[in-house]
């Protein structure tokens, strides 16, 4: 085999040179002059290219729409053209979006060191699509730079695309690089080779012997090896790192084999020396392999790794050369499987080589993990409580049986795991043992308690699912043997059958590449880092963090296979990967040779898709499945797979697309998803292929591709079905349940492993078994949590539903749990958990009905610091009171002696200890926020100390929780590579790279991208990262307060930067868990509690709010223009770090913010750019405000820096309030720059306010439960304001602050003497009367009004109202509470009539109105809506909303032909998209479940809408915007038209929302617009759509159906005057009708357009006219029954058939006659009369006919041999036929007539013979070679015509001897008539020759002569009928009178000319006839002889 595959290789290699020299002997012809202009190729596509930043790939990749974005500049990119060209042109594109201009340099080189310009841009030409182009002489290059300098828009530079012009060179010779450095002789790393992960082509440069270049990677760590190719005794290295602003930080590393390294230095992020950083080594070492691993670059988030050069000094040593490896020597999973547990897979295998794994093991082996588990959970001594049983399942559900047998627990299973989940239902409820994934309480009873009655337990579910991908990089990425059992053993207990199992894929990927021409190092360098795995198979990334080391590989194989050998024999299976597609950036080529020449199978490059971006990250491509080698290279990955696994499952996960994948656009998904599929089953028949569904995966098209195979071979993990589930949205996803795909309901639980408490324990113990009695393919029920090792309530719950089938009780269930968690039962630890249960673990939906939230609430402080603080996906905002969450705090603690040895205890502590301080927090903030803007000083500094040391405490609570110290995160790394079990042979650069991924990941995530995303509330993390953080911010603002000038940190480099450095120092975090009562170093937790309670509370901090009365944010910002990013929102969103910029320096320009209402506004503050220095950059500007009649009014004039504070924050006090609504500034000058501001804040009173955590509360205009005897001093602690100052006033008097309040007292706001609001109080001695009256309300409310949930939850509110109404201890709080709660539950209720409504209002529609694939559209939705009406009992809030939001799409779909909506005719425009999928083209596409989608959440306001195509009267708008079946986004949102002078108005206002919806109709009232923007100025969800955008807008035009409606009402009258359906012909009627439906529909509706309604006005009136009544059938039906009696034998066939016929029709119209008119009646009697007055009787009298036979038949063909042919064919014809008639008994006497009467004529004619042709032959032939240019046309006509006639007769058989003679005589005489064309040459001539002649030379009367025989000439010469005697008489005349001139002399006398001889000289041309015409006389007088002969 392998002998033919190198005969193949060679073979082709010999045709491919062949084909070479085919193509250079071709070239040598081809003109080089066309290769020069013509086609020349853009060689710099696709190639490879390196920049200090971003994704530079992209300005060579074709396509106009992506750009690289080169960071700050000045920035380079480099291109390597991968070879010589002669390049003659280069064209630059750089981003030419606005008005923006860049300022650059061209460069091209051949060596990559020395380059020349070769163009430059340095005007402010503004950029455009087509960029510039530089063209220039020919010159060879190998390498393109281009070094930007300037952007006129912002601080970056960028470039759309590159592209280089040429034809590649190959006779170029380069120059010999020199073999050593010609500036430093003794560096031998000079010119060695190199490598790197990343840009490896470039790598040289570290070795070129230039400083000054310098390679990149694209982020960091990133390194470059240097080898040295010989082990060298070094003595010196020196490192050269780019010079300027940017620091960088690398490690220095040695190797001999180029594996293992080991670390020579290490740097701090520093500068470095301009001569490099020079390490000496006094003793010597020796390597062969130098590393430099760039850790660190000051530039922060998105920087790269650079290195200028790397120096190395030394002599060659005698240490022997290590080469590096080629193989990792894994051996086979079939070769360790019979080792490790002598297992022989030969022997069990079938003939195909499969094998069942179940088969490798028995039940011995199960019981044996079983008591493993025993063992390490209660201890060996338990083993023996038990006894166990394998039998298998009657009905194939899993299950477990307990009983007491002998004394002992027996539990039966059908499996491993049946045991293990039997054992830890004993030990719950038997023993009241806990077991968590993170700790355990077990406290075994003395003796086995007795399990009186068997216990039989199913469970319901076939799929008990673990692990998010993401699991596995934030919960285990390090996780070693130790690590995986306690999982395995949790897992166990709990049932788990399916675990996705990533470990050891590194090694997969390696050998599988190997097959393709990788070597090991590139193979790793697919491979991402250690703690990134997720990320990787999920198609996100690749490289980064990496690459893994060999040791790692080899021994994440081993310890796959050990624990996967665990899961099988318990009855687990691991989920291992599919293939995906996805493959490494460069393996098209480097895989490509191989796959051409080895495999035979095509070029890969074209069909390898790019996949664009993933959070600043390259996705690796994916290949198309149509790709020839593709079932190949699925093939080889499976068996690859095997190789490492072996057959351990049939589960293979993969997700396409994932995040914003790209499907290949020519490539369908249902096809590759089918074909991905199909790979998967083909190598293993049992196939699952199992999909994360997550966003819009998998979409309706890839499931769509899965067919048959849905149920059996594909497994859907509904991600976040807590929180978002997809299985029951149809909106996406194919339908309800995925289109009937088998799917698991999963619960995510949180992000990244935030540290937080949160869940929903009401949901998950009632919404599980809910969904698997709703639904028919749900398999099973899983976790996906992001991290896990977090809230172990949430979980113990999940997995006790595994075995249950009905909703379980939560509150009996916690009490049980929190008894096992803690040991026993306590009364303070249970209030603690009821009051978690209502608040972190339980914020139910408004209808009492459970909600989930996935943990996306985070600790403020875990965020980057702004005045919005900064994190990826969620925010800090909480869900419950946390005054309330204060009080579990303090129950829980108050058993800290009691359970204080408990660690489940402990956790809980720690966990509710932290919690307490982040929800604390929040408060902190807010008053720091406030008293900044308030410049107090005093609350600023307090709560700055506040919120710094929370953090410190945080930090410090978490060194009592083992898995909450950074340094154990870290220590898994460690403890891996330490542990004796693994390969002990990890190299410090293994080490390293371990320790910076294991830091980063929870810190700052990566160098690149997504911030704090997997934030932990660490100890050591706090102190170090966080805690810096927030005090640089804090910092920031209290140098603001005292300068005026605020300077906010960069969150992508001071704080990016802050974070990186604890990921690179080298500080070894603790691992010891610190006790809970403390010690004499550390302080306990109670302690901490303690402090917590004097100081942290939320309570407390609520006291000293400052009211923040800036009104700003709850505008809408709007700018005349925009410079990028710097958008007009950033003024008003209370952020002094972001800014507005306009877009140019031009004034006056104008930016402000508007309200949807008035507002009184009493101050103003503008906070400029701080510029430096101070007073510089000074703008002039003036402010306006917008009185209540829409007036501008100017308010103030000044400038941007007030000089006296030196300050850029500008007060503007108003003499008094003024109402308006919207403020505006306007700059005057620019002050040298672009006009900004940083924030507009605009001040109006928010009136009285109640701090929270008392007893009263304020509704309306009173405060209610007011303590009674409260003086007014206490009372007006509890109250704040924003401004002004509070007073009480009773009848007029102004009480003193010791006076008592009383009911009826007035509490006032009073601001600059105005009373801006007031309070009434009211005692709470009135609250029971208040009580009494609300219940009284809430029991009058009709019960059929609302949701059966949100009523009972009102029944609930009542009784415990009543009851705290009947409890006589009852005080204050308890009132305050009922009223809230029943005022809750009233607002709460939710209204089913709107449902029940809209349902009716659109139930019966005719699908005969409506486009067909809409009314699909419309009946999807409706019935799904009709699904959630039918359950009406048992909807949730949520479902019936999303009940509402099904209907409003199916009545958006309702949508026929002919609309009015003229939005599909314009042009869709948009501020920006997210992507080309979601693109602006989708607001006017007629499609609702598609969107455009804005490309930030946060940049608002954003705009998107329609240019129409003309100015239209509109009669409404339709704004949709995305309906995702929750309807939990609320978008504030305005919109605008434009008019026909451009003037734009704002019409309508709103804000998407369960209630408002999501589909808004505007009246426009005929109002003509050319234009329609929807702004979207708010955003807000709980999940669904991550950003903001619209689904449709429509513009229906104004139509008038009044015309239309006139024309209704005559047809109807005209239908009641009898013109019915009953009356009229049904072919009018029909056509009537149809057009009739269509114009009642055209009244009944306004949505149809003018034309169609003018053309239906027209149609209508047509179709009226032509309707027809019936015909009135009377005198027809007596006709009919006169005819009945005829009988068809007295009549001829033919003429009864015709009478039959029309009988026929008159009967059918006599019997029905719905469809005849009058005149169809008439028309009928009439061609039945007429048949019938037709009809002949047969014959009777045949006896002439057979006499005329007889004669006839008598006839022979000999008799007719001389009859003319035509007399013999109708001879015979008529004999035929009248022996027919004859011999036809029906024939009637007509036709016996006829047949004799024409066989008698022809029988006369027989005497006709033929005529003789032989002259008239002859004849013809002599004359038909005449030709006709020869003769005149009129005679030449007739002779043509004659010579046809003789043809014809000639021709003709028929022809008798008369018509003969005839033809020839005519014949004769029209030839005898022609007449020749005379020959005019010779007059020509003369004539020419007379002309020239001169006058003056000849006497006036010879010449006349002349003249006069001239102009006779001319005539003839000028006449076509001339003859040739015309023309020879005038030649002859003409010729005379030239040979009479006389000529005059000198003398005046007269000489005649001589003239002899001309006139003979001339040629006649004549042309005599006379010859043949003889000849032809004679033929013919012989002719005419022979004729008369035969005559006679």
């Amino acid at each position: 085999m392998n002998d033919r595959r190198e005969n193949m290789k060679m073979l082709r290699k010999i045709i491919k040179c062949l084909v070479t020299l085919a193509m250079i002997i071709g070239y040598v012809s081809i003109d080089v002059r066309a290769i020069e202009n013509n086609d020349l190729q853009n060689v710099a596509l696709n190639k490879t290219t390196l920049a200090s930043n971003g994704n530079s790939s992209r300005a060579v990749d074709g396509d106009k729409s992506t750009y690289w974005d080169g960071g700050l500049y000045p920035s380079e990119l480099f291109v390597d053209l991968g070879g010589y060209y002669d390049i003659s042109k280069i064209i630059v594109i750089p981003y030419y979006a606005g008005s923006r201009y860049y300022h650059y340099e061209v460069y091209i080189s051949v060596d990559g060191v020395n380059y020349e310009k070769v163009g430059e841009k340095a005007d402010n030409t503004v950029q455009t699509s087509d960029g510039e182009t530089y063209s220039f002489e020919t010159k060879v290059a190998k390498f393109v730079k281009v070094k930007m300098s300037y952007n006129s828009a912002n601080t970056s530079v960028h470039i759309n695309e590159l592209e280089v012009y040429g034809v590649e060179n190959t006779e170029y010779q380069p120059p010999e690089f020199p073999t050593t450095d010609p500036n430093d002789p003794d560096n031998i790393a000079f010119g060695k080779p190199t490598r790197s992960t990343t840009n490896e082509s470039f790598s040289s440069l570290v070795v070129d012997g230039q400083s000054t270049t310098s390679w990149s990677g694209e982020d960091y760590p990133k390194y470059v090896d240097v080898d040295l190719m010989d082990n060298y005794d070094i003595s010196k290295i020196k490192v050269y790192m780019p010079q300027g602003s940017v620091k960088f930080a690398y490690t220095l590393y040695g190797s001999v084999d180029g594996v293992h390294f080991e670390k020579l230095a290490t740097t701090d992020i520093k500068e470095s020396s301009e001569d490099g950083d020079e390490y000496v080594f006094d003793d010597l070492v020796t390597y062969r392999v130098i590393r430099v691993n760039v850790i660190g670059n000051s530039n922060g988030e998105g920087a790269n790794s650079q290195i200028s050069e790397i120096k190395v000094y030394g002599n060659e040593s005698n240490l022997e050369t290590v080469e590096t490896r080629t193989d990792l020597g894994i051996e086979s999973y079939t070769t360790w499987l019979l080792e490790n547990y002598n297992v022989d897979v030969a022997k069990i295998s079938d003939e195909n080589g499969h094998y069942d794994i179940k088969d490798t093991f028995g039940n011995e082996d199960v019981f044996k993990e079983v008591e493993g588990v025993i063992s390490r959970i209660l201890g060996e001594q338990y083993i023996d409580w038990f006894t166990f049983e394998i039998v298998p399942s009657s009905n194939g559900k899993d299950y477990y049986e307990l009983s007491s047998q002998d004394g002992k627990v027996h539990i039966k299973g059908n499996e491993g795991i049946s045991l293990t989940s039997g054992l830890n239902y004993f030990l719950k409820y038997y023993c009241n043992v806990h077991v968590s994934q993170q700790t355990k309480q077990v406290k075994m009873p003395d003796s086995i308690p007795e399990i009186k009655e068997t216990i039989h337990k199913e469970s319901p579910y076939e799929i008990r699912y673990a692990y998010n991908y993401c699991t596995l990089s934030y919960t285990m990425p390090f996780w070693g043997y130790d690590e995986w059992q306690r999982e395995l053993d949790y897992f166990a207990l709990n049932g788990v059958n399916l675990i996705l199992d990533t470990t050891a894929t590194e090694a997969l990927w390696v050998e599988y590449l190997q097959n393709y021409g990788y070597d090991i190092e590139a193979a790793k360098a697919f491979v991402c880092g250690y703690a990134y795995k997720a990320w990787w198979l999920m198609g996100n990334l690749e490289s980064y963090g990496g690459p893994v080391s060999d040791e790692w590989i080899i021994d994440t194989v081993e310890m796959a296979r050990v624990n996967q050998r665990k899961m099988t024999v318990l009855g687990m299976q691991p989920c291992l990967q599919g293939f995906m597609g996805a493959m490494p950036e460069n393996f098209a080529n480097v895989a490509n040779e191989t796959l051409v020449e080895d495999y035979g199978f095509e070029d890969i490059h074209s069909y390898m898709v790019a996949q664009g971006d993933w959070s600043g990250f390259t996705r690796p491509p994916i290949l198309k499945t149509t790709y020839d080698g593709y079932n190949a290279l699925a093939s080889k990955f499976y068996e690859v797979q095997e190789y490492i696994y072996g057959q351990i499952t049939d589960y293979y996960a993969g997700d396409l697309a994932h995040e914003g994948g790209i499907i290949p656009p020519d490539l369908s998904k249902p096809e590759m998803s089918a074909h991905i599929l199909k790979q998967m089953m083909t190598y293993d028949s049992k196939a699952v292929w199992v999909i994360q569904s997550w966003l819009s995966n998998p979409n309706a098209e890839i499931l769509e591709g899965f067919g048959e195979n849905k149920e059996e071979h594909v497994l859907v993990l509904d991600l976040d079905a807590t929180e978002n589930p997809h299985w029951s949205n149809t909106t996406n996803w194919n339908g309800k349940e995925f289109g009937g795909t088998s799917w698991v309901f999963c619960m995510l639980d949180n992000y990244g492993g935030r540290t937080g408490m949160h869940g929903e324990l009401e949901y998950l113990a009632t919404q599980i078994t809910k969904a698997n009695q709703e639904s028919d393919h749900m398999k099973g029920i899983g976790i996906t949590p992001e991290g896990t090792l977090l809230n172990p309530v949430n979980y113990d719950l999940f997995w006790e539903m595994v075995w249950e089938t009905e909703p379980k009780d939560t509150k009996a269930w916690l009490k049980d749990y929190i008894t096992r968690r803690y040991g026993e039962f306590s009364e303070n630890s249970w209030g603690a958990w009821q009051i978690l249960l209502s608040t972190a673990y339980g914020a139910n939906n408004d209808d009492g009905s459970a909600k989930y939230h996935t943990g996306n609430v985070n600790c403020i402080t875990n965020m980057r610091p702004s005045f919005d603080p900064e994190i990826v996906i969620g925010d800090y905002e909480l869900m419950y009171d946390p005054i309330k969450f204060e009080e579990a705090m303090n129950l829980l603690m108050q058993d800290f002696d009691k359970f204080k040895d408990n660690e489940c205890y402990i956790y809980d502590v720690v966990d509710i200890l932290r919690q307490t301080l982040a929800n604390s927090q929040v408060e902190f903030f807010s008053r720091i926020v406030e008293a900044y803007n308030a410049k107090n000083h005093e609350i600023f500094e307090k709560y700055r100390d506040k919120l710094l040391n929370s953090i410190l405490l945080i930090d410090e609570i978490a060194g009592f929780e083992e898995d909450s110290l950074y340094g154990t995160w870290i220590s898994k790394a460690t403890n891996f590579y330490n542990d004796e079990r693994n390969s002990g042979t990890y190299d410090d650069y293994a080490k390293d790279m371990m320790i910076i991924n294991a830091k980063a990941l929870v810190n700052i995530w990566s160098s690149k991208t997504l911030q704090t995303y997997a934030h932990r509330q660490y100890n050591g993390l706090e102190r170090d990262y966080n805690y810096p953080m927030w005090k640089l911010w804090l910092d920031r603002l209290e140098e603001a307060m005292a300068t005026g000038n605020y300077v906010a940190p960069s969150s992508n480099k001071d704080y990016f930067n802050i974070g990186w450095d604890v990921v690179i120092n080298d500080i070894e975090y603790p691992t010891d868990v610190k006790v809970a009562d403390g010690n004499s170093s550390y302080r306990g937790l109670k302690d901490i509690y303690l402090e917590i309670c004097d100081g942290y509370l939320t309570g407390q901090a609520q006291k000293d709010t400052i009211m923040d009365e800036n009104i700003a944010p709850d505008g809408v910002a709007y700018g005349d223009s925009v410079l990028g990013s710097y958008v007009a929102s950033n003024l008003n969103d209370n952020n002094l770090g972001s800014m507005w910029i306009a877009e140019s320096n031009k004034v006056p320009v104008s930016a402000g913010v508007r309200f949807n209402q008035k507002q009184e506004i009493y101050g103003l503050q503008l906070v400029f750019e701080t510029r430096s220095p101070l007073g510089s950059n000074v703008m002039n500007f003036y402010i306006e405000m917008k009185d209540q009649n829409g007036n501008w009014n100017k308010v103030y004039s000044g400038q941007s820096y007030n000089a006296e504070t030196q300050s850029y924050t500008i007060d503007i006090p108003l003499g008094s309030p003024i109402i308006s609504d919207d403020v505006k500034i306007t700059y005057e000058s620019n002050g040298g720059i672009y006009p900004a501001l940083c924030e507009m804040k605009i001040y109006s009173s928010k009136g009285i306010q109640l701090i929270g955590g008392t007893t009263m509360f304020i509704t309306d205009d009173t405060l209610n439960g007011v303590p009674d005897d409260i003086t007014v001093a206490d009372l007006l602690a509890n109250l704040y304001v924003g401004s002004g100052t509070l007073q009480c006033i009773k009848d007029g008097t102004i009480l003193s602050e010791a006076d008592k309040v009383t009911d009826g007292t007035v509490i006032q706001l009073v601001k600059d003497g105005s009373v801006i609001d007031e309070l009434t109080v009211l005692l709470a001695s009135n609250l029971v009367t208040q009580l009494d009256n609300l219940l009284k309300e809430a029991k009058a409310i009709d019960e059929k009004t609302y949701s059966k949930l949100s009523y009972q939850v009102l029944l609930q509110a009542i009784d415990q109202t009543q009851a705290v109404l009947d409890d006589v201890n009852s005080d204050s709080k308890d009132y305050k509470e009922a009223i809230t709660l029943l005022k809750n539950a009233i607002n709460n209720l939710v209204n089913i009539k709107v449902l029940e409504a809209n349902l009716k209002e659109i139930e019966n529609e005719d699908s005969r109105e409506y486009l067909e694939e809409y009314y699909a559209k419309y009946q999807s939705y409706y019935q799904q809506a009709k699904e959630i009406y039918n359950n009406i009992d048992t909807a949730t809030k949520d479902e019936i909303y999303q009940a509402i939001g099904y209907l409003e799409l199916a009545k958006n779909y309702l949508i026929h032909d002919n609309s009015a909506n003229v939005a599909p005719l314009g042009q869709a425009y948009a501020d920006n998209e997210l992507m080309s999928s979601y693109g602006k083209e989708k607001i006017n596409n007629n499609n609702f479940e598609d969107c455009w989608v804005a490309n930030s959440k946060t940049n608002l306001p954003v705009s998107g809408g329609v240019t129409l195509d003309q100015p239209y009267a509109v009669n409404y708008i339709k704004v949709a915007f995305e309906e995702n079946g929750y309807r939990n986004t609320q978008l504030g949102f305005n919109v605008s038209v434009q008019d026909e002078s451009g003037n734009w108005s704002t019409v309508y206002t709103n804000t998407t929302g369960a209630k408002t919806g999501y589909t808004f109709i505007i009246d426009m009232n005929d109002k003509v617009i050319k234009d329609v923007k929807v702004t979207i100025t708010s955003y807000a969800t709980e999940a669904g759509s991550p950003y903001p955008g619209v689904a449709e807008i429509e513009v229906y035009q104004t139509s008038d159906n009044t015309k239309l409606k006139e024309i209704l009402d005559l047809v109807n009258e005209k239908i009641d005057d009898g013109y019915d359906k009953d009356h009229t012909t049904t072919d009018s009627w029909n056509t009537f009708e149809e057009v009739y439906k269509d114009a009642k529909l055209m009244c009944k509706k306004d949505t149809y357009s003018q034309v169609s309604i003018d053309e239906t006005s027209e149609l209508l009136t047509q179709v009226l006219d032509r309707l027809v009544l019936r015909g009135d059938v009377t005198k027809l039906s007596e006709a009919v029954k006169d005819c009945e009696e005829l009988k068809e034998v007295d009549y001829t066939p033919a003429t009864w058939q015709e009478f039959n016929d029309k009988l026929t029709v008159a009967k059918n119209i006599v019997l029905d006659n719905s469809n005849s008119s009058q005149e169809d009646v008439d028309d009928a009697l009439e061609a039945l009369l007429i048949a019938k007055a037709a009809l002949v009787k047969v014959a009777d009298n045949k006896t002439a006919l057979k006499i005329a036979l007889d004669l006839a038949n008598d006839i022979t063909d000999e008799d007719l041999a001389n009859v003319v042919p035509a007399v013999v064919d109708e001879f015979k014809a008529a004999r035929q036929q009248a022996n027919d008639v004859y011999n036809n008994a029906g024939a009637s006497q007509v036709e016996v007539n006829n047949a004799f009467d024409r066989l008698a004529n022809v029988m006369q004619m027989l005497e006709f013979v033929k005529g003789d042709k032989t002259v008239l032959k002859a004849f013809i032939d002599q004359v038909s070679t005449l030709k006709a240019e020869d003769y005149r046309e009129a005679t030449w006509t007739s002779f043509k015509e004659a010579l046809e006639k003789a043809n014809k007769v000639y021709t003709n058989d028929n022809a008798m001897q008369p018509e003969v003679n005839e033809a020839y005589t005519n014949l004769v005489t029209a030839f005898l008539n022609l007449r020749l064309i005379p020959d005019k040459s010779l007059l020509e001539e003369l004539i020419n020759q007379a002309e020239r002649l001169n006058a003056a030379n000849y006497t006036k009367a010879s010449y006349a002569q002349v003249i006069d025989a001239l102009g006779g000439a001319k005539t003839v010469f000028d006449n076509p009928e001339a003859t040739q005697v015309e023309v020879d008489n005038a030649k002859d005349v003409l010729t005379k009178a030239i040979a009479g001139l006389q000529t005059v002399t000198t003398d005046n006398t007269v000489k005649t000319p001589v003239n002899k001889g001309d006139t003979t000289s001339l040629k006649t041309g004549d042309k005599s006839l006379a010859g043949l015409f003889a000849g032809f006389a004679l033929l013919g007088l012989a002719g005419i002889g022979l004729i008369k002969r035969k005559e006679n």
